[in-house]
C-alpha cells in the first residue's frame, strides 16, 4: 500500500543551518503535506563519493515513490546540469557530478546503464 503522503530524502553537505530549513519550507510551501526525511547533513564539504555511497546503501529502506534530493557539489552555484532519475520505485535528483554512480554502476529496476 502506497501512502498519499509524498516523502522526500535529503542529503546534503550543508550541516544544519538555514539552507537545510530553507530546503525543508520550499518543498513544504509547494507540497503541504509533504514528509521530510534528514538522510544526512553532516557529510564532509564536498565530498561527492561519500553521498554517493550513502545514497546508493540508504535509499533501499525508504518507502516506494520517495523523492530523493541530493546536494553535494564543489561546484555549487556553476552551470553544472541537474540529473533526475526515475525508477518505478525512486526518483533521485541532484547534480551531474558523479554523486549517483553507485546506483548506475549495478542494474538497478527502472534504471539503464
Amino acid at each position: 500500500m502506497h501512502s498519499k503522503q509524498p516523502v522526500f530524502a535529503l542529503l546534503t553537505d550543508f550541516g544544519f543551518d538555514f539552507a537545510v530549513a530553507s530546503m525543508k519550507g520550499l518543498i513544504l510551501k509547494a507540497i503541504p503535506n509533504a514528509h521530510i526525511v534528514d538522510v544526512d547533513h553532516s557529510l564532509k564539504k564536498f565530498s561527492t563519493l561519500s553521498a554517493a555511497f550513502i545514497i546508493d546503501k540508504a535509499h533501499q529502506f525508504f518507502p516506494i515513490n520517495t523523492h530523493f534530493i541530493t546536494v553535494v557539489d564543489p561546484g555549487v552555484g556553476s552551470q553544472r546540469t541537474p540529473v533526475c532519475i526515475e525508477t518505478p520505485e525512486y526518483t533521485f535528483f541532484g547534480p551531474n557530478n558523479g554523486i549517483f554512480h553507485y546506483l548506475l554502476r549495478y542494474p538497478m529496476q527502472g534504471v539503464s546503464n
